[in-house]
């Protein structure tokens, strides 16, 4: 495997990635991280607190919007971002959409019984 230093950016989800939310309405200041099913995602998701925890999953080769793309920055971290210039409600309008319409919303408790290992 070799490894690359340099950030990556895709049209298409390389691989099932997963976001961790308080709510199904997403509110960030610049894109909204993703993981893999890695060691850090489960702990994330194990030592998360809140009354309301979602985990969206989206799966290898979903085609992200024209609007949006997704940066690879480092190590099992993703970002999903803006591809133009928009303001951040518009951001967290369309990653919303994006995420309510080709992801699936599952409660943390869920997502731990169909994920209860990291894979990566």
């Amino acid at each position: 495997m070799s490894y690359n230093r340099f950030i990556q950016s895709f049209k298409k989800i390389p691989k099932d990635l997963f976001r961790l939310n308080t709510s199904t309405t997403v509110r960030l200041p610049n894109g909204a991280s993703m993981r893999p099913n890695s060691v850090t995602q489960q702990n994330l998701v194990q030592s998360f607190k809140g009354s309301t925890v979602y985990v969206y999953s989206v799966h290898a080769g979903t085609e992200l919007p024209d609007d949006l793309i997704l940066v690879h920055e480092f190590g099992d971290h993703y970002s999903l971002q803006a591809s133009r210039e928009m303001t951040v409600e518009e951001l967290n309008a369309k990653i919303t959409d994006f995420l309510n319409s080709k992801g699936e919303c599952l409660t943390k408790e869920e997502w731990q019984q169909r994920y209860p290992q990291a894979t990566e």
